[in-house]
């Protein structure tokens, strides 16, 4: 019988005497194996060499016969291979068949006595050939893993890399001839780990050994580039990568890793420096030159514009000063004559043509931006309104005059009294363009401009703006008009019916405030003027506390430290200040000033410019250069407003002119004295910034959870892309919520944390999106919530799983329109923050129950980020641990205890069922030099227990432990675990505590 393809498994039988080789032979036949007879010891080693599963031989074969071929045989086999022989015996067995015993030499031997059953001579059969099947499995297991070292060798000979390992313990290394190579070694030579240190360049030795050792002590993956010196002197860079191997204990045992030379990189890396270097310098040549041209075409310019701006004001005040000169000499001569009938007229003619020429004087400091704005909160409606009567007797009975005021709209910041005249110059345009009637609209509006419209128009930022819009539907301008509008003395007008300055002080004024200035006009459809000014920051309320209230004195050591040499100045400043409970002193000199302030000064200075030795300036300079932030007022004559304009530009907080009023002083110091204040402020928050770590020092782990999670956040952080934190309690979900705040352009604004599942519902909603006054009961006054509170910031939802269904709707719609309405108000509230929320559970599965809105749901996971548990990434436990233990130690003031390897085999074997925050209390209990785990028969009573029976019975342990430091008190309990109450509450209820 033949059966292809079981030559391997086949089984040879040699039994020459008798008929059991055809009785045997018979019976596999019929279990359907295929079996081969052999005549004698020779043509059985024969048949076994050509493949076999086992063999049957019977004991009288090997009687008085040369076995030597067939020991030969078994000994020479490979080491994935033991041939199974079932040697056939007479009955009574080895000890009654002496040549059986010869079958320990035949090694994997099974007997089998005569007579025998089939089934008995199958089973055995059976079982060889089970056996000699894996024998077979193994074998190629053994060529497989020969062949992926051989394509490995392969691989790394092609990258030029080389191998090594480094045994912990002995620090043995054993490396490849290709790292050898690297460190300018021969094959034959030795390569030692002695060898390896001292072959680093000595610049290099502190750094390579000190990142080898951490490596060895925390298991972190070593990734360093460094020098090596080889024996001939020469100097190579060498790039030296491997991971840790830990044992079963969690500590590392070795580390296996690969080296390779890149000191030819490291060369371009130098040549293309040095080629980035000339090339700057040619740029920056190149560029010099381009400025330089740019300078002498913007000096043309200027003079250009010199020219016509002298030539226009040379002859607006050659016609005023005719009208002067000619009433004047009209005036002389009569009373020459005694004539003195009429000179009234004449007067009149004299004083109006100069208060002509006082206004074209104040039209030119407003367009030249000279003039000092006096900018505060202005509610434009009101001013508008209050100027109605003004504006209707300013426009003829021809035209319609419509206000259309915004109900809505927000405080602008502005100087009132500029932006009246402003106004009243817009509407008297607006007359003149429609000479034969018309409709005159004046309108108030809000509006956001983005940073593709601002990038458009030099020195506008992004943000809010309030706009005045002055519309006709007159005559209108072409477009060569329009380009010329805002140009200095340029009208369209008769002569003598206007300056041409009027459009360029309200562009002077716009600019100086700040914000910016349109025009839109088509010929024969009319012209529209819109004035953008920017929306004040704070609260109406507050505005007008701040500029009516005295809520701003020199408190907390801030002095008013005024520099006057005339003595009766002196005191009258300082008795203006004390009769508003400001406090001051004087000197009389800027040398006394300078003694007087030493480097922790809180206050303000207030100085003379004219004084004896240093004058204000050179105080100004001198005191800018101990502390740019403190505010500096000067005191100037007449002839002094260009110099204090100028130092005004180098730092000048404000300037006043003799003579002022006690009232104008004591504005200008509390506002100094407010900037002051905030001043240190920032300055107290810019320490702490610059004290925060990075982000790798925030989002602490190497393994590549956590460094794909730091690359994430790196990546979504400054978007405005919704994101969603995936992770179990006590992950860190609000720390990494922290992290994408701080690093986005919104980091200067608030961020508002909402533990959604610590709020009753009945609170929800006035919560998070405000109530206004007597919304309901008990609501006194109007309250934002936190989404507005986090307006132009981040808000972060966490547990957003526990938010009611019935509000999930209408913070979807937030979300989609980017407003919302109080509770108990109708009109919508613009609001812009980005929203992050976190959830431990499946927000997609309780979507798919109705638990949860699926529309909100896909709104929040436009990214998800998934924090892993702790015991998913073990290799960050002793980093963390250690990072935990200094700040303990720090905050208990103690120094922090040696991590011994009995409590980091602990740490690493740990479950950590509460996470990062489990494993911080645990390093605070360690820093006390208490136990790292509280009792010790804890961890190995829960190893005989399931993963969740032993979370849930340390997680009893800790709430019970909680529940009796706090007597019971829940929200006390809740407090301490940092788990919100109704989650506390269910726990409770779920372990009958």
């Amino acid at each position: 019988m033949s059966i292809p393809g079981l030559l391997s498994e086949r089984a040879i039988i040699l039994a020459p005497r008798g008929r059991d080789s055809q009785i045997a032979m018979r019976i596999l036949d019929e279990a359907g194996y295929l079996a081969t007879v052999a005549h004698d010891l020779f043509e059985l080693v024969k048949e076994l060499s050509s493949g076999a599963g086992l063999a049957i031989i019977a004991d009288e074969a090997l009687r008085n016969s040369d076995i030597k071929p067939l020991l030969d045989l078994i000994s020479r086999q490979p080491a994935w291979s033991d041939l199974p022989i079932v040697l056939m015996t007479h009955h009574g067995g080895p000890d009654h068949n002496p040549s059986a015993r010869m079958g320990n030499l035949l090694g994997n031997v099974t007997f089998l006595e005569r007579p025998f059953h089939p089934a008995t001579l199958v089973s055995l059969v059976v079982t060889a050939v089970r056996g000699r099947r894996r024998q077979y499995e193994a074998r190629a297991r053994m060529e497989d893993l020969h062949e992926s070292e051989g394509r490995l060798q392969n691989a790394l000979k092609a990258g030029r890399l080389g191998s090594w390992l480094l045994e912990a313990e002995y620090l043995k290394l054993t490396c490849s001839d290709i790292t050898k190579s690297h460190y300018g070694r021969n094959e034959q030579d030795t390569f030692n780990y002695d060898d390896w240190l001292a072959a680093v360049y000595f610049e290099d030795q502190p750094r390579m050994q000190s990142a080898l050792q951490r490596s060895l002590d925390t298991g972190v993956d070593l990734i360093i580039e460094y020098r090596n010196v080889w024996p001939d002197g020469s100097l190579s860079w060498v790039d030296v990568r491997a991971r840790a191997i830990c044992g079963n204990n969690g500590l590392v045992s070795s580390l296996a890793g690969v080296t390779s030379d890149i000191t030819e990189r490291k060369q371009a890396e130098s040549q293309l420096r040095r080629l980035n270097e000339t090339l700057e310098q040619q740029v920056e040549e190149r560029t010099s030159q381009l400025r330089h041209k740019e300078d002498i075409l913007r000096q043309s310019q200027k003079m250009e514009a010199v020219g016509q701006l002298t030539g226009g004001i040379a002859h607006d005040f050659n016609n005023m000063l005719t009208g002067i000169i000619g009433s004047l000499e009209l005036i002389r001569r009569r009373l020459a004559r005694g004539s003195i009938e009429d000179l009234n007229s004449l007067i009149d003619l004299g004083v109006t043509s100069a208060n002509r020429a006082a206004a074209l004087t104040h039209r030119l400091l407003a367009f030249s931006r000279r003039q000092s704005l006096d900018s505060k909160p202005v509610e434009m409606n009101h001013l508008v309104n209050a100027m109605d009567e003004l504006l209707q007797r300013s426009v003829n009975e021809s035209i319609h005059l419509q206000l259309r005021m915004a109900s809505d709209l927000w405080t602008a910041e502005a100087d009132p009294n500029q932006l009246e005249s402003a106004l009243l110059n817009l509407v008297l345009n607006a007359r003149d363009a429609m000479p034969d009637g018309g409709t005159l609209v004046v309108e108030t509006f809000n509006q956001q401009l983005d940073r593709s419209f601002t990038n458009a128009h030099e020195n506008l930022l992004p943000g809010d703006y309030v706009v005045l819009s002055v519309s006709d539907n007159g005559c209108g301008m072409p477009e060569t008009v329009i380009s010329r509008a805002f140009d200095p003395f340029f009208t369209t007008k008769p002569i003598g019916q206007g300056t041409g300055l009027g459009l360029s002080m309200i562009y002077g004024f716009s600019k100086q405030s700040h914000g910016h200035v349109s025009i839109k006009s088509e010929v024969g459809r009319g012209t529209t003027v819109q004035l953008f000014l920017p929306r004040f920051k704070g609260l109406a309320d507050e505005a007008e506390q701040s500029f009516q209230s005295n809520a701003v004195y020199a408190e907390n050591g801030e002095t008013v430290l005024i520099v006057e040499d005339d003595p009766h100045v002196l005191l009258g400043c300082q008795q203006a200040l004390a009769l508003e409970d400001i406090a001051s002193e004087g000197v009389s000199s800027a040398e006394d000033a300078l003694k007087r302030i030493g480097d922790n000064f809180a206050g303000i200075v207030i100085s003379d410019i004219r004084l004896p030795g240093i004058d204000g300036l050179e105080l100004l300079s001198r005191l800018k250069a101990r502390d740019s932030s403190l505010p500096v007022v000067l005191i100037t004559g007449h002839g002094d407003i260009t110099m204090a304009v100028n130092a005004m530009r180098d730092g000048a907080y404000d300037f006043m002119e003799k003579p002022f009023s006690p009232e104008r002083l004591v504005d200008v110091t509390r506002r100094a004295l407010e900037q002051r204040g905030l001043a240190r402020e920032v300055w107290a928050l810019r320490k702490q910034l610059a004290e925060r770590d990075s982000l790798e020092g925030r989002i602490i782990g190497r393994s590549p959870a956590m460094q794909n999670l730091r690359a994430l956040i790196t990546n979504v952080a400054d978007t405005s892309a919704n994101v969603l934190i995936e992770g179990e309690t006590g992950t860190g979900k609000e720390l990494v919520a922290r992290c994408l705040h701080d690093f986005s352009r919104r980091k200067d604004s608030q961020f508002v944390a909402l533990n959604c599942g610590g709020l009753a519902e009945s609170l929800f909603e006035s919560e998070i999106f405000g109530h206004e006054a007597n919304a309901f009961t008990g609501a006194g006054k109007r309250r934002i919530g936190k989404i507005e509170h986090a307006h132009n910031g981040t808000l972060f939802l966490d547990e957003v799983e526990s938010m009611p269904v019935n509000l999930q709707i209408k913070l979807l719609r937030v979300l989609q329109e980017r407003t919302l309405e109080r509770l108990g108000s109708n009109q919508s509230v613009a609001v812009d923050c980005r929203v992050i929320a976190a959830t431990k559970s499946d927000l997609n599965a309780l979507s798919k129950t109705s638990q949860f809105r699926s529309d909100l749901y896909y709104r929040l996971n436009v990214v998800t980020l998934e924090l892993p548990p702790l015991r998913e990434r073990r290799e960050d436990i002793l980093q963390l641990f250690e990072h935990f233990l200094q700040l303990s130690s720090l905050r208990f003031d103690r120094e922090p205890p040696t991590l011994d390897r009995q409590t980091s085999s602990s740490l690493m074997s740990h479950d950590w069922p509460g996470n990062v925050r489990e494993l911080r209390n645990v390093a605070e209990r360690f820093a006390l030099g208490l136990p790292a785990f509280k009792q010790a028969g804890t961890v190995s009573e829960n190893q005989s227990l399931g993963f969740a029976e032993a979370v849930e019975a340390f997680e009893r342990s800790l709430l019970s432990e909680a529940l009796q430091r706090s007597g019971g008190n829940l929200s006390q309990a809740s407090q301490e675990l940092g788990m919100a109450k109704t989650t506390l509450f269910d726990k409770v209820k779920k372990y009958g505590l």
